[in-house]
């Protein structure tokens, strides 16, 4: 039976807790994310907000906001601000896709699509706790606002925050059947991305109303400091420097073995090809050691590792990280042997 290299050992407890450290890492800032996000009223740190008023010199409005002339190169999301009480939060909303991922909120049900806001439909998603306020009629539900019934075509799951008592209406149709005033935000993944939006906005609004930006300040905020990233980062990298000196190690002690493999052939391909192999089944075990331990984690002790953000995704990024750490492990290994001196080490120099 063939003695597995004590180096190979140490690259296998290194990579498993590595690849531990970065996956938990990754779920407790999805998670933060979520929390700030909804902390935030369900709005992002690139929120603006723009107020609309009729300055009374004409009743009716010149002009309406055609939402699906905003054409943007990046997807945004377009809230009016209708009510925000601790127990009712009612907003129009309008959006080129669901960039802040509501459906993942959805418990039953579905979020807002293109098609509702194409055809105007008056359609609604709430909260959990705003299903006692809705109206049932023929197993369907329907929120009233405005003297007028918005069918609930999706209600969220209890989150013990905001989302729970939020009603959501199809902006779409709200321009099209109430005036135009009102506190508008415009949020998106990027801060350009909103500001075009919100100067798409004033460019559509009527002479007869004014205008002026205004911030969103939140309450609540959740997420790392700057204490906490630097000692991740020095944590990262102190992972990194300590596999760059195992495989230093591992070449000096079989420093005689690769002078003997050089002096009888083995070329920089050939040893690519072997310690590759070697690293990539070395890989293969510790993301399928990683992805045990998670599961593990999920079950035994859910409560501290908090795992309910990760998705296949991520997991297919932990095994791309693992495999260009692999890759840079070999290249690095393969180096080193290439300084290796034939005729100094067979000499025991």
């Amino acid at each position: 039976m063939r003695k597995i290299s004590i180096e190979y050992i140490l690259y296998f407890f290194q990579i498993v807790f590595i690849g531990v450290f970065f996956i938990i890492l990754l779920s407790y800032n999805l998670n933060l994310s979520a929390q700030d996000f909804l902390s935030r009223e369900m709005f992002s740190k690139n929120v603006k907000g723009i107020q609309l008023s009729n300055l009374g010199l004409n009743s009716e409005n010149s002009t309406e906001l055609n939402l699906s002339s905003i054409t943007s190169d990046n997807d945004f999301m377009l809230y009016k601000y209708i009510s925000g009480d601790y127990d009712e939060i009612i907003r129009g909303i309008y959006g080129t896709a669901d960039v802040f991922g509501f459906t993942n909120y959805i418990s039953e049900g579905r979020f807002f699509d293109s098609g509702d806001y194409e055809n105007k439909t008056p359609t609604a998603v709430i909260g959990s706790n705003m299903l006692s306020k809705t109206i049932e009629e023929n197993g369907k539900y329907y929120f009233g606002y405005s003297q007028e019934l918005f069918e609930v075509i999706g209600i969220f799951k209890q989150t013990e925050s905001d989302l729970d008592n939020c009603v959501y209406l199809n902006l779409a149709h709200l321009i099209d059947k109430d005036s135009i005033s009102g506190l508008y935000y415009a949020d998106a993944l990027n801060e350009n991305t909103v500001s075009y939006v919100l100067s798409a906005v004033e460019e559509m609004i009527p002479q007869n109303f004014e205008y002026y930006l205004v911030d969103y300040e939140s309450i609540n905020e959740y997420g790392l400091d700057s204490m906490s990233n630097t000692l991740y980062t020095f944590a990262v990298l102190a992972a990194l420097i300590h596999l760059l000196l195992t495989t230093v190690f591992f070449i000096v002690r079989n420093e005689y073995t690769v002078a003997v493999q050089k002096l009888c052939g083995m070329t920089k391909k050939s040893m690519f090809i072997k310690y590759g192999r070697n690293m990539l089944i070395l890989i293969c075990m510790s993301f399928i050691t990683i992805a045990l331990s998670i599961k593990l984690f999920t079950y035994f002790l859910s409560d501290f590792f908090s795992m309910e953000q990760l998705v296949y995704g991520h997991f297919i990024i932990l095994g791309v990280v693992l495999f260009i750490m692999g890759s840079l492990i070999t290249a690095f290994t393969v180096f080193l042997s290439e300084k290796v001196n034939i005729s100094s080490t067979l000499k025991g120099r």
